[in-house]
């Protein structure tokens, strides 16, 4: 990526006189050391923070909602005088919470706050918000908004907000669900809102679960529908909203939505530890397809895709979504006799919230979400566990322009 700017005659004289190096991204939270290569002329930070985790709650009436995606920031500066190196602290992601033993409800966790400088001047960009939950109560809020990302100078800054998730509906003692994660700010603006599970009605206590948003798109919503779950967001288009007993596709990659029986393809899966390197490719502002094969929603659907993971169906077997690329993984609900889970997101996708509510005692968990990213809520009504997964971790993108030798 050049450097920004509106007049093409300028753009070609800064291509005259510096190159842009390849970028360096940090995606794990720690704190990093990055050398100021000779020659720099002028840096650039992308910042976007660690991702909020979803709430938990057990027992009738249970409602859950995801966690908040984190913002995201830019700044474009001069080296300081004197300065030879960036130091990136990047926060630690919201950890997962369980609701276990008795009944009663768990707020999730924020993600912690992550920061970027060269000594002189600090980007600092907040997590995203915990996701809520409730019990015998008519609704599970959603996610709040995060605050806005600052730079020590009061300069130029170029940001978006996170996303939020979905609030969880229904009357005192019913409407039980969960709502997935919501998607972290980008380049393009306001990551994806997860969908919102039930009316504000009386709900028999069923199993409902909205899919995780993107960084681009919201997931599918759920109203009266039962045992069902929603697509997650996809590159561009949000995820489709099932009907009763059902699991839908996501959103595609193009903005076409997927059918009932399919999902986009499976694509890089965030669980590495690439830090401080110079991977291939350029994750924030890739464009481009990524590789994988077709999925299905429904039960035990194990592939989620670029576009956006499948839904889980209202059968009740146990219902996952592979990790993606810039796609959030579909939500699961049902009342059949096994424990539900929602796939762990890829980079910049949320996960799904799950949701079970058999008689027995089964768990339902939400995955992990990606970068920047909330995790999904997790509810059962009965003897299981409601469980949610860890919110994303955060992501530093740093490039160096050098003079041109």
């Amino acid at each position: 990526m050049g450097l920004p700017s509106p007049f093409p005659a300028a753009a070609a004289a800064v291509a005259d006189v510096m190159i842009a190096l390849p970028p360096i991204q940090l995606v794990n939270s720690g704190t990093f050391t990055i050398p100021i290569p000779d020659q720099c002329l002028v840096w650039q930070f992308d910042l976007i923070g660690a991702g909020g985790s979803g709430g938990a709650a057990r027992g009738v009436g249970a409602k859950a909602s995801g966690g908040g995606g984190s913002p995201w920031a830019r700044i474009i500066r001069k080296p300081n005088t004197g300065a030879t190196s960036i130091t990136a602290i990047l926060g630690a992601p919201g950890a997962g919470v369980i609701r276990t033993v008795t009944d009663g409800t768990t707020t999730g966790n924020a993600g912690s706050s992550s920061t970027v400088s060269d000594g002189t001047i600090t980007l600092t960009v907040p997590g995203g918000t915990a996701g809520q939950a409730a019990q015998n109560a008519t609704t599970a809020a959603a996610s709040a908004n995060p605050s806005n990302p600052t730079v020590s100078d009061g300069g130029d800054i170029d940001y978006s907000l996170g996303g939020q998730s979905g609030q969880v509906l229904g009357t005192a003692g019913t409407g039980s669900g969960a709502s997935g994660g919501a998607g972290c700010g980008g380049p393009l603006g306001t990551g994806g809102s997860s969908g919102q599970v039930g009316v504000a009605v009386t709900d028999t206590n069923v199993g409902r679960a909205s899919g995780g948003a993107s960084i681009y798109a919201n997931s599918g919503s759920i109203d009266a529908s039962d045992n069902c779950g929603s697509g997650g967001g996809g590159r561009f288009a949000s995820g489709n909203t099932p009907g009763s007993n059902s699991g839908t596709g996501g959103g595609g990659a193009g903005g076409a939505g997927f059918t009932s029986s399919q999902a986009a393809g499976a694509g890089l899966y965030n669980g590495g530890t690439l830090v401080g390197l110079y991977p291939i490719g350029d994750w924030l502002y890739m464009d481009g397809a990524s590789p994988g094969t077709a999925g299905t929603s429904g039960s035990n659907s194990t592939e989620a895709g670029l576009g956006g993971g499948s839904g889980g169906a209202g059968a009740g077997v146990t219902s996952t979504g592979a990790s993606n690329f810039k796609g959030g993984t579909g939500g699961c609900g049902s009342t059949g006799a096994s424990g539900n889970r929602s796939g762990e997101a890829g980079i910049f996708g949320a996960s799904g919230g799950s949701a079970q509510a058999n008689a027995g005692s089964y768990v339902a968990t939400s995955g992990r979400a990606g970068n920047g990213c909330g995790s999904g809520g997790g509810v059962t009504i009965n003897a299981g566990n409601g469980v949610s997964g860890d919110g994303g971790q955060p992501f530093c993108r740093i490039q160096f322009y050098v003079r041109k030798p």
